[in-house]
């Protein structure tokens, strides 16, 4: 495809992290932005309201929750051939919600949509009320350069319950093994001639990333690209692109190796949802603090040049394989690879393809599920 970039390798790519502040203690640190004295210009958005989503989305979330009890199911089964049955009904059950919602547009990549066009008509003039009468103090990451973080606007509250109540118990039957999402860092990013106007290859610090096209109508290239999973080498070839439509998301795991191609006309305005685990971040840390450990007091059993040697091979391991790969890896496996990739597409391909075969797609998930 044409304007592929090739300014970087793949392994680069895949340690470029669009970083954020972080969210690994109880309260995320955007919360202390929140502007007290910002005079709300759509008060129906700081609270959640259910009349903000597609109907068809939030039925899926919804039908979705229901399915939960599977698990326990699952787990209580007393034979393979119970196990077997009873996963099998879970996915049939799965895949018909799934397709009401999803549309694989490119490899682990998704459509969907989730919002109302009210919504995201007055999410963009509440942000451009903001701007107008206040000097923006939080920018979005440490990539785009206009933009906003929600939680200084005040608007925090809607996704946390956005996240909670619906996207997780979405997320948790496309990967039952997964941690479930309870946080989140969102914000603005905007795309104009003149300013943004295009991103180089990132991953994002998200376990699950949602990507909105609020608007505005009218503007030309910006296409998203997309260059395989960080924690799989051999997807590093791969490239893809998808082209936003307005009112439409993507979803994705976050550390699938994206950017943007240059907007070549108008403006576009996107609202972008890192979807995070709290207790998965505080068990990788957990992990990363024992390593350390171990491997300082390993390095005490060594001469001076050995120390030195072994402790800058640890601390290269750790902090830019452990810190990153390790993070991105567990989820990849847990989330994108087996049950968010694989059950979906093949779900997809159930319904459209003679020559899927149930029985490898059932086989697949009890193999994900045993181990």
């Amino acid at each position: 495809m044409s304007n592929e970039p090739s300014n970087t390798t793949p392994e680069e790519e895949a340690n470029n992290n669009g970083s954020s502040p972080s969210s690994s203690s109880s309260e995320r640190d955007t919360l202390t932005f929140v502007n007290k004295e910002y005079n709300r210009l759509h008060k129906d958005l700081f609270e959640f309201d259910e009349k903000f989503l597609n109907p068809t989305f939030a039925k899926a979330c919804k039908d979705a929750k229901e399915l939960h009890y599977y698990f326990d199911l699952l787990e209580k089964a007393e034979s393979e051939e119970a196990f077997n049955t009873i996963k099998k009904e879970f996915n049939q059950k799965k895949r018909e919600i799934l397709l009401t919602i999803l549309t694989e547009e490119v490899p682990q990549v998704y459509s969907l949509e989730i919002f109302t066009p009210e919504f995201s008509q007055k999410m963009i003039e509440e942000k451009n009320n903001y701007e107008k009468n206040h000097h923006v103090k939080l920018r979005p990451n440490s990539m785009n350069n206009y933009g906003i973080v929600i939680d200084e606007i005040g608007l925090g509250k809607f996704f946390d319950v956005f996240i909670v109540e619906y996207l997780c118990p979405l997320a948790k039957i496309m990967n039952p093994a997964g941690f479930d999402l309870d946080d989140h860092h969102t914000f603005f990013v905007e795309y104009f001639i003149g300013g943004d106007k295009d991103l180089n290859v990132h991953v994002d610090d998200a376990e699950l990333t949602l990507n909105v096209c609020l608007g505005k109508p009218g503007f030309e290239g910006g296409n998203l690209f997309f260059r395989g999973h960080r924690d799989n080498p051999k997807t590093y070839n791969q490239y893809f692109e998808y082209q936003h439509v307005v009112g439409r998301a993507v979803m994705h795991d976050g550390a699938l190796m994206h950017g943007a191609l240059p907007l070549t006309k108008g403006e576009r305005v996107n609202l972008i949802i890192w979807a995070r685990s709290t207790e998965m971040r505080r068990q990788i840390q957990e992990a990363i603090k024992e390593m350390q450990e171990q491997g300082h007091h390993h390095c005490c059993q060594h001469d001076h040049h050995h120390e030195h040697e072994h402790h800058e091979h640890h601390h290269h391991h750790e902090h830019g394989e452990c810190c990153q790969h390790e993070h991105h890896h567990e989820h990849s496996e847990n989330c994108q690879q087996h049950e968010h990739q694989h059950e979906h597409s093949e779900a997809c391909q159930h319904e459209h393809s003679e020559n899927c075969t149930h029985d490898h797609h059932e086989h697949s998930c009890c193999n994900h599920e045993h181990h």
